[in-house]
């Protein structure tokens, strides 16, 4: 695994679950992408989900029936959620494993109401290996209970530090769209490694997941000034994204965070 994809962790687009029928009970996951014979299975810590209530989230796999350590297997899964109002979303890589083969996220829900978890199981070694290409897509709608906690919309450019962030997405409509971001410092333009730019989710109205992955830039340049997403937007409403971009030249290796929402026609 290189450098890049180990530093995927932990990005912050905050999510929820409902709870299982009793303690220890996994509820199966709806597959959306299944290439092969796995499952995926999702119980929370509490059962009962409330907003401000830190919860643990713990999701398993099973191939053939059989649970599976999928560190054994040298897989890798990404696990991401989104409230329906795509106000709180969440994104991480990262793997913790616990006695039972499962796989525990912490979070503290910031939105009343359903949304819906994700998890998505890849084979790193594979040339592609995101959304149609996935081993499994499978996710779970739940329910949190309580009060909103108030969530400003994203703004669009989005800013961190003195960084900005723009999306390009003006006049969208349904169908085949291209959705461009660019990214500035000072108010000089931020190269991007073009081998991997950006990891992002997409997500549309009633939660349907549009997009998920990594970008790629062209295969006979260092870096790029931009980034393209194209996606299929199936119907009218809102949209999110969030993304996590690489920029070329910086030996820290900081990634720059943006998370936009969008309007299509």
């Amino acid at each position: 695994m290189t450098p890049r994809l180990k530093h995927l962790a932990s990005i912050a687009f905050a999510f929820s679950l409902t709870a299982c029928s009793s303690s220890g009970d996994f509820a199966v996951m709806s597959p959306i992408v299944q290439n092969g014979e796995f499952s995926a299975e999702v119980r929370t810590e509490p059962l009962s989900l409330t907003v401000g209530v830190p919860t643990t989230i713990f999701y398993r796999f099973r191939e053939n029936g059989k649970v599976v350590n999928i560190e054994d297997r040298y897989l890798m899964v990404h696990a991401f959620l989104a409230s329906e109002d795509l106000l709180d979303v969440y994104h991480t890589i990262e793997i913790v494993r616990e006695e039972d083969n499962s796989h525990p996220i912490t979070h503290t829900f910031l939105r009343a109401g359903r949304y819906r978890i994700f998890v998505e199981l890849e084979d790193p070694s594979a040339e592609f290996r995101h959304g149609k290409h996935a081993l499994l897509i499978a996710s779970h709608d739940v329910v949190v209970e309580g009060q909103s906690i108030p969530v400003e919309p994203p703004v669009n450019p989005a800013i961190n530090g003195a960084r900005s962030t723009h999306l390009e997405a003006n006049n969208l409509k349904t169908g085949t769209a291209s959705l461009i971001v660019r990214a500035e410092e000072g108010g000089k333009p931020i190269a991007f490694f073009a081998g991997m730019p950006s990891i992002y989710v997409m997500v549309g109205p009633d939660l349907d997941l549009i997009g998920h992955g990594h970008t790629h830039g062209p295969a006979d340049v260092e870096s790029v000034d931009e980034i393209t997403y194209q996606e299929v937007l199936p119907k009218a409403g809102n949209y999110a994204l969030w993304t996590e971009l690489y920029p070329s030249a910086e030996e820290s290796f900081t990634p720059l965070q943006a998370f936009f929402h969008f309007m299509v026609e």
